[in-house]
């Protein structure tokens, strides 16, 4: 039937027509959202054709979650003060005798767990790993930047068992995002789209032209210009926008759990305690192939595999030890290969004239500023800026009389590196396969 006819009067009244003809056949095949279960309540009919409640529920039902779990939480919050209000002021929810006493019956909504095929959604992660989580992507979402390195840390704990699957949601506010997603697909073709993926978001928030990107990548930039302008990742960006409007998935950094939906603005614990109960529901050893507790402290938490013996901690008497809970937790993670780390390293004196001697001093030691970063050199590929002062490598302090950058970056699998910038510390960490 040609488009100007469905626009018609007629047009609506065959759909009608047809929609409840569907309905009146629902019980010999599977009912769909449009048409209602025997005994669901309609919560409006339309020239006589019903409009089941899931019709209105289902692209809701994260909305609806989401206002549930606020509900728990304020009724939690009144619940604790009634318990304070019984037990004294000196009494609170973290203290033992607390939970000697106290047994709280209140439990949070059950969260919706939905079916969310894999498609050609790119994967970080084994194929075959029992959970999943996805994650709704939106390359200037700070959230997403946010959750970047707490998903590459549940990653490194569980090897065997988690994977991690992408689904672009390029916001309509966020102007560069689209392209940000299309270049993160051309990217993909040449095998570099996880790698786009983590330098883009440590990027945040101003955003170069992608062609940037595939140039610090070190990616062709034929191959890559021409994919960029065929658009030919469009229709699939489209359609993971499609798949997350019919989901209610509306912010960008959403995330769910073998499906299970993930509220509000979850941090790395939560995350993680529902990638145990998914574990133990599905009969499988919740740590994996090992325990959490037995992954190696890094960088300012106690690698030292970045250092040499001649740049020890006993070569520097005139600085302090830094206490292991001085530092947060990365803000980036950043995987490099270790022939793009040998290549550049190749040349230290070109990397060490752009350093100088800042104004600051530590303990009588002169600190080293970033003089000059250019685009594409080794600097960039790290995220680093002009004016940058990497203050403190794998625990030890950077320094004109004891630099350690090049030879942590040499040596180690793993850099973690304190940078001050603009008065304002940023903890950047570096994996090195």
């Amino acid at each position: 039937m040609p488009s100007t006819t469905l626009r018609s009067g007629f047009g609506i009244q065959l759909l009608l027509l047809g929609l409840a003809l569907a309905c009146d056949g629902a019980g010999e095949v599977a009912p769909t959202a449009a048409c209602p279960e025997a005994g669901e309540p309609s919560l409006a009919l339309v020239d006589g054709v019903p409009i089941p409640a899931r019709a209105v529920d289902l692209p809701l039902q994260l909305d609806l979650h989401d206002l549930e779990y606020a509900r728990y939480e304020r009724r939690r919050e009144q619940l604790e003060l009634a318990i304070s209000e019984r037990l004294g002021a000196d009494v609170s929810p973290d203290t033992a005798e607390w939970a000697r006493r106290v047994e709280i019956r209140l439990e949070p909504p059950p969260p919706p767990r939905l079916e969310i095929p894999d498609g050609s959604a790119p994967i970080r992660g084994r194929a075959d790993a029992a959970v999943t989580i996805v994650e709704f992507v939106d390359f200037e979402s700070p959230h997403c930047r946010r959750l970047q390195p707490e998903l590459a840390r549940i990653l490194e704990y569980y090897p065997e068992r988690v994977r991690l699957l992408t689904r672009d949601l390029p916001l309509p506010y966020h102007r560069s995002a689209r392209n940000a997603a299309h270049a993160a697909h051309c990217a993909a073709e040449q095998s570099a789209y996880w790698a786009f993926y983590d330098l883009i978001l440590l990027e945040q928030p101003k955003l170069a032209p992608a062609e940037h990107y595939a140039a610090r990548l070190d990616l062709d930039s034929g191959r890559f210009d021409a994919c960029m302008h065929s658009g030919r990742h469009a229709d699939r960006i489209s359609a993971d926008m499609a798949l997350a409007a019919s989901l209610g998935v509306r912010r960008a950094g959403t995330l769910f759990v073998n499906g299970l939906y993930l509220t509000g603005r979850p941090t790395y614990a939560d995350i993680e305690r529902v990638v145990r109960d998914e574990l133990a529901r599905l009969g499988l050893d919740a740590a994996g192939p090992r325990e959490i507790s037995d992954v190696p402290a890094h960088g300012p938490r106690g690698e030292s595999s970045a250092q040499s013996p001649a740049t020890g901690s006993a070569a520097r008497p005139a600085l302090p030890e830094i206490p292991a809970d001085f530092f947060d937790d990365p803000e980036i993670v950043v995987t490099l290969t270790r022939a793009e780390v040998d290549r550049a390293l190749r040349d230290r004196e070109h990397l060490d004239r752009k350093l100088e001697a800042s104004s600051g001093e530590f303990s009588g030691q002169r600190l080293l500023k970033i003089r000059k970063v250019d685009g594409g050199d080794f600097y960039a590929r790290l995220g680093l800026e002009a004016g940058d002062v990497p203050i403190i490598v794998n625990g030890e302090f950077n320094t004109v009389e004891h630099p350690v950058l090049w030879d942590a970056f040499e040596v180690g699998e793993r850099v973690t590196i304190v940078v001050m910038r603009r008065g304002l510390p940023h903890t950047y960490e570096y994996r090195i396969r």
